[in-house]
């Protein structure tokens, strides 16, 4: 794949149609539609640039204000990205601004400098390779329970922003 094509692919998909609700109750529906998944080839690490990211999801944003105002619906829109390391993907997703909070089961950490994330991503993709080395994995006792498990122990980095209509 050429640099040309991965970001075809990408903006290609600003045909897609977008889905805008002010319900909260559909919170999979616009997670299903809304959410962007940039999986950056290995051949292509060193050629992509924070700026170049940048630049599309600048592109993205402007296309779901731009949906927002046409639909007359009288909500704002959640922007907000982070990266999934499990998946070794940067993702960003766009929800309704009655959600009273983002759809994450673990604690988040905000910052308002989107180019951090992206930076992070771009800067380290060894560290976001989409799997998990066996060496990180810990040995648990063969009574261990799901009950122990505690998922405000992970804390995951997140920049958000409100997309208003106006």
């Amino acid at each position: 794949m050429t640099k040309q094509e991965f970001f075809n692919f990408y903006y290609n998909q600003l045909e897609d149609a977008v889905y805008l609700t002010e319900s909260v109750d559909e919170l999979k529906e616009e997670v299903s539609h809304n959410c962007w998944y940039i999986s950056i080839p290995k051949e292509l690490n060193s050629e992509i640039t924070v700026d170049e990211i940048s630049d599309l999801i600048k592109s993205i944003k402007e296309k779901y204000t731009k949906e927002l105002k046409a639909s007359g619906l009288n909500i704002g829109l959640w922007f907000y990205l982070w990266i999934d390391e499990q998946a070794g993907q940067l993702r960003f997703n766009f929800i309704n601004s009655n959600h009273k909070e983002l759809p994450f089961g673990c604690s988040i950490v905000t910052t308002d400098n989107i180019k951090f994330i992206i930076s992070e991503y771009i800067e380290f993709p060894d560290k976001y390779k989409g799997f998990i080395d066996f060496s990180d994995l810990i040995d648990i006792d063969d009574d261990f329970s799901d009950s122990e498990y505690d998922p405000s122990k992970f804390v995951l980095t997140v920049y958000s922003e409100m997309i208003t209509s106006s």
